[in-house]
């Protein structure tokens, strides 16, 4: 049985504040605004933000050019620490003064991954540096940094941790140097906005050898194009076009819908930049989400599945899989759930949020199991690959039960994405008020929901 995770990439959004460039105000709701209006006073000033982002994509088009040049006078070793500095340039644009501790970050790591595997201890090696990464994230944010400034690094961080567990538990790290951990770490097409790609990819990145052809030069143009259109648009309805067609609407309920969407929609403008940056390095093409999947959706676990699928894939991978070798389903999926928290760091919102998709996605996937068993129809959380059942998913019945159990997640993305609003404390970080002041105004109204789910198909 599969459970894929939830991640939250628009902590990286604390690194590039695009709201800065236009916050959304309430005079946007209403007939009297123009859509002129909406585009010359908040869609421009918002769109100012890719004067910003204009370096980072010449850094990972520069390390392109690189890749080539240094593949053709054989000098591998060059092209790493080439890559290693363009990501290094890319973090002190983007994070100023603070991209020193993203670089001793990454000298500390080689040094715990090199004591591990020499050690006695090498057969633990992966458990050690997980330990010690969780260990390090906490206590960095507990009794070092300024809240404003680990929430500004916190997305950055967390890409690092995962790089490195992974690089812990991988066999091919044996014959690494330093000079390859430095590029796979500091990568410009990841160090900022992630995602998270596995040494290999990196490697078949690294020794792709000769000229590239014209096709993939123009395929590779067309993949970033693609993603640099798609951020833009998730940026604009974001900032403005939400707020302007619901925003002189009323109601506790539609203003939680708006700012939910508004969170949702910077989350994907987040995911379309890194696949923008991953596409300007050559990397072969890697989907970060599927907004089309979660707006729409046929469940709440598939919502989970499609909101980062790069941190899916490693929490499955490397959490998941491996605690299910010792543990149930249910404790490996709340310890998977557990692991994506404390790789965010000393955020409680988004781990009271993780905790309650952990129970949600849960309960939802055995009701489903067991109505699609009872009725023998295609309602399960996720779709049959190669459907055996009675009622197919064809069937009327079946397309109105996904359709009410798809509002339901609905439901539950609004309830649990209002309190990612725009706030004063957004820049610190939400604290726990915050979160139980938001649920509270709605009455609590999601986890009663999850309750009452829990009872009915434990009852059944």
């Amino acid at each position: 049985m599969e459970f894929p995770m939830y991640e939250d990439y628009a902590d990286e959004t604390a690194e590039l504040d695009y709201s800065d460039y236009s916050e959304p105000s309430d005079h946007l709701g209403g007939v009297a605004y123009s859509l002129q209006d909406v585009w010359n006073d908040c869609c421009l000033p918002s769109l100012e933000i890719f004067k910003t982002l204009y370096p980072i994509f010449a850094a990972c088009f520069g390390v392109y050019l690189l890749r080539i040049l240094f593949q053709c006078i054989n000098r591998p070793v060059w092209l790493h620490f080439g890559a290693a500095a363009a990501g290094i340039f890319t973090a002190h644009h983007i994070q100023g003064d603070r991209f020193w501790i993203l670089t001793a970050s990454g000298i500390a790591g080689w040094l715990l991954l090199r004591i591990t595997r020499t050690s006695a201890a090498r057969n633990f090696t992966g458990v050690l540096v997980a330990v010690s990464s969780v260990l390090y994230i906490l206590s960095l944010e507990t009794f070092f940094l300024h809240p404003a400034t680990a929430n500004a690094l916190r997305g950055s961080q967390m890409i690092f941790l995962m790089k490195l567990i992974s690089l812990a538990f991988s066999e091919s790290v044996v014959d690494l140097n330093f000079a390859e951990y430095s590029g796979f770490i500091f990568f410009p097409g990841t160090v900022i906005f992630g995602p998270w790609i596995p040494l290999d990819i990196y490697r078949r990145w690294s020794s792709a050898n000769g000229i590239p052809t014209l096709s993939t030069v123009v395929r590779m143009l067309k993949q970033f194009g693609i993603a640099l259109a798609a951020s833009a648009a998730c940026l604009l309805v974001s900032n403005c076009l939400l707020d302007w067609l619901i925003g002189g609407f009323h109601g506790r309920w539609i203003q939680a819908f708006r700012v939910a969407a508004s969170f949702r929609f910077s989350h994907y403008f987040v995911g379309y930049v890194s696949e923008a940056t991953l596409a300007a390095t050559g990397v072969p093409y890697t989907s970060v989400t599927k907004p089309w999947k979660i707006e729409l959706p046929r469940s709440l676990v598939e919502v989970v599945a499609y909101w980062s699928i790069p941190m899916r894939n490693w929490l499955r991978e490397f959490v998941f899989l491996k605690a299910r070798l010792v543990f149930s389903v249910s404790v490996a999926l709340i310890l998977t759930y557990s692991a994506s928290s404390l790789l965010h760091g000393v955020n409680f919102q988004l781990s009271a949020v993780l905790l309650t998709l952990a129970v949600g996605t849960y309960v939802e996937n055995e009701l489903r199991r067991k109505l699609a068993v009872a009725f023998d129809a295609c309602i399960e959380a996720r779709a049959c690959r190669n459907c055996s059942h009675r009622h197919t998913s064809g069937h009327v019945s079946v397309v109105l039960a996904n359709l009410a159990f798809g509002g339901l997640a609905m439901f539950h993305l609004a309830y649990l994405g209002d309190m990612f609003d725009s706030s004063a404390s957004a820049e610190k970080g939400y604290n726990y008020q915050h979160t139980l002041t938001k649920w509270s105004q709605l009455d609590f109204a999601g986890h009663y929901t999850i309750a009452v789910t829990f009872l009915f198909q434990w009852l059944i």
